[in-house]
């Protein structure tokens, strides 16, 4: 039997690179036929008066309109505008209006089913464009139609498809499972996650599986570009078949982001109704958008080709975060088995770091720096043969993190010499390791709090009274509970607040609507660092946000800031993390002078958990505007929050502000209700 691998190649062109968080830019090889894009007359390829009699037949069963067809040809029904495929590759279609008519598509799909059969001999050709009958292109219509409509094998013979039966009996998938590396904030495709699927071969190591990765495929464009065009569908999403530890090796090694698995309890036949309909998918392409279209959503669909009566990207209109689709997945009665855990590289290695002593990590540190003093073979008199494995494993270990982090995976020739080294003087310990078993989260992804929040709340500003009410669309704050979220990290998208004041302000308003605050946009990432890992923390933000100025209490400013700098972690009482920012900032508003104002500063920042469900945040930030509109800015902030139950948290801050020389104070309280 072939294997599989010998039918996938990568896509490749001199203008297109593979973003590693988020690309399955792998086709399966076997170039199918292009599909006719006009509609067929029942007479026109054969067929005859059979095909007439399917087609009456069809249309009495009213098969076009029906939940099956509409999954295979990815229509969704508009009130106004009827019937649109989310496909947007014209050869995935045989009629010439297949794409907004259900009816036409399913007439010339029978028709293509009768043309003439194809030479065996060029059937095995790959790469001709000319070797696939439209049974075989089209595998999963054609199953689903000879089902319903009872193809009679004398009139409607079966054709052969020697590639595509090669295909899913090498990939043998008995089950499905759902694959979600955790958000990865250093690529903007993947801050809020990733899905793809394993196709479990039970008869093999789930290594040396397969996976079905969708994606973007993203040209050499500039940041501020590849925003644009990935939030306005301007790049081809494309379906992929990649082995499973090539995935494994790019988020768990690589980019060291940990693997949740959701076994799904599909039978083998739905599993290979979904492969079957993957074979359809490989050369045609999707308009990607990234809050909506993206990986996520197109993975719904293809499950719902396995189950039907499984509606689930129906229940995303506006943005797909995938651990909402998660949340979908699990709620579906009987759908998901007993959730497993993956670690990364980097996890396991703090697991072995805290699991010894402070002076064996120490040691550990210097074999794999391979310092002189601390040479792998001999072991030091001091260690015993149990101690001593350990420190090598984890110098092992942290080598490994390093090669994955180095230019091109490699280490320096010293690191790798001092890498042989270790493995060697490890081999000669007649000491057997114990099982490294990292104890699994106890909150999974799907069990965090929801990625949208609610706030209603008021306070006091500048001796003004208000009520607010503050809408964030996603996903998640450092005083938001941490359970079943990337620790120590700020990602907001659209968060917007409106206040209601309700006394008289300086101009004479009174009870007064405004809108306070819109965050187009928030990224703050914070990575402890430690004598292990060093990695800088930073943020940006952008958006519309008060300018804190007591003279002009209700005016406001838009811009934008980048900050970046250290941070440091303890556990002295709870838990304490402190943080030191430099940051620029550039800003527009009416009423400066010069319309503008940019500058810099710095931010100090302590954060502070006495227990998992109260935290506390503390910031001291100075900004001087040196460029356009001139003028210092200092601000002291206390936040705190307290996790209730469920999805509820209660939340307070208290802020002094120095603009311009004029200080002001601000109260706040609010209810956090997540969904």
């Amino acid at each position: 039997m072939v294997s599989p691998v010998v039918l996938i190649r990568p896509l490749r062109s001199r203008r297109i690179v593979l973003l590693p968080a988020t690309v399955c830019a792998l086709l399966l090889a076997a170039v199918p036929a292009r599909a006719v894009d006009t509609a067929v007359a029942p007479d026109a390829s054969g067929g005859g008066p059979y095909l007439a009699e399917l087609m009456v037949q069809a249309n009495t069963m009213g098969l076009a309109k029906s939940r099956e067809w509409q999954v295979l040809l990815h229509y969704r029904k508009d009130p106004l505008i009827g019937y649109t495929s989310e496909v947007d590759g014209p050869d995935f279609f045989r009629a010439r209006r297949g794409k907004h008519d259900p009816e036409a598509e399913l007439a010339a799909t029978l028709s293509a089913f009768f043309d003439p059969p194809l030479d065996p001999a060029v059937n095995e050709r790959p790469g001709d464009p000319g070797a696939e009958h439209p049974q075989c292109r089209m595998p999963a219509r054609y199953q689903w139609l000879r089902e319903r409509l009872a193809f009679d094998p004398a009139r409607l013979p079966q054709q052969p498809c020697p590639r595509l039966q090669r295909w899913v009996a090498g990939i043998n998938v008995q089950k499905v499972v759902v694959e979600f590396p955790s958000a990865y904030l250093n690529n903007p495709a993947s801050m809020y996650g990733h899905t793809f699927l394993r196709l479990d071969n039970p008869q093999k190591p789930d290594l040396l599986d397969y996976a079905i990765n969708y994606a973007a495929m993203v040209e050499k464009d500039p940041g501020l570009l590849y925003a644009v065009k990935g939030i306005f569908g301007l790049y081809h999403g494309q379906f992929g078949v990649w082995p499973y530890y090539t995935k494994v090796q790019e988020y768990g090694e690589y980019e060291n982001r940990d693997i949740w698995e959701y076994p799904l309890t599909l039978t083998p036949a739905q599993s290979r109704a979904m492969l079957l309909h993957l074979w359809e998918l490989r050369d045609t392409w999707f308009d990607y958008f990234f809050f909506k279209e993206n990986c996520s959503y197109h993975l719904l669909a293809l499950l719902e080709v396995a189950r039907p009566d499984l509606h689930l990207t129906e229940r995303f209109h506006v943005y797909t975060i995938p651990t909402d689709t998660l949340r979908l997945l699990v709620e579906q009665p009987g759908l998901v088995e007993t959730v497993t855990w993956r670690p990364a590289r980097s996890s396991v290695i703090r697991y072995r770091r805290d699991s010894m002593p402070e002076e064996d990590v120490a040691t550990a540190l210097d074999v794999a720096a391979g310092r002189e003093a601390a040479q792998p073979d001999p072991a030091p008199a001091a260690l015993s043969p149990e101690r001593w494995a350990a420190v090598l494993e984890l110098a092992d270990d942290y080598l490994l993190y390093q090669e994955a982090g180095a230019e091109e995976g490699r280490l320096s020739p010293h690191l790798e010499e001092t890498k042989a080294r270790i493995l060697t003087a490890r081999s000669r310990i007649g000491v057997a390791g114990p099982d490294l078993v990292v104890p699994r989260p106890e909150v999974a992804p799907h069990q965090g709090h929801g990625t949208g929040r609610l706030q209603l709340g008021g306070g006091l500003r500048f001796g003004s009274r208000y009520s607010a009410v503050q809408f964030r669309a996603a996903y998640h704050d450092f005083l938001d509970p941490e359970a079943g979220y990337e620790h120590n990290s700020r990602l907001t998208f659209f968060d917007i607040e409106g206040r209601h004041y309700q006394r008289q302000d300086r101009k004479g308003r009174s009870g007064h609507l405004e809108l306070n605050r819109l965050t187009v946009i928030e990224v703050f990432s914070l990575y402890p660092w430690d004598a292990m890992f060093r990695k800088p923390s930073w943020r940006i933000n952008a958006g519309w946000r008060p300018m804190n100025d007591r003279a002009c209490p209700h005016c406001g400013m838009a811009g934008a800031s980048v900050g970046a700098g250290k941070a440091a972690e303890a556990h002295w009482i709870g838990r304490e993390l402190v943080y030191l920012f430099l940051h620029a900032d550039g800003n527009h508003a009416d009423n400066f002078r010069h319309d503008h104002a940019i500058g810099g500063g710095a931010e100090l920042g302590l954060m502070f958990d006495p227990v998992p469900s109260w935290k506390f945040a503390f910031t001291a930030m100075y900004t001087g505007y040196v460029l356009g509109e001139r003028f210092e800015s200092r601000q002291l902030q206390a936040r705190t929050s307290l996790h209730l139950s469920g999805n509820v948290t209660l939340n307070a801050e208290l802020t002094r502000s120095d603009f311009r020389d004029r200080v002001g104070y601000e109260g706040r309280g609010a209810l956090s209700l997540f969904f």
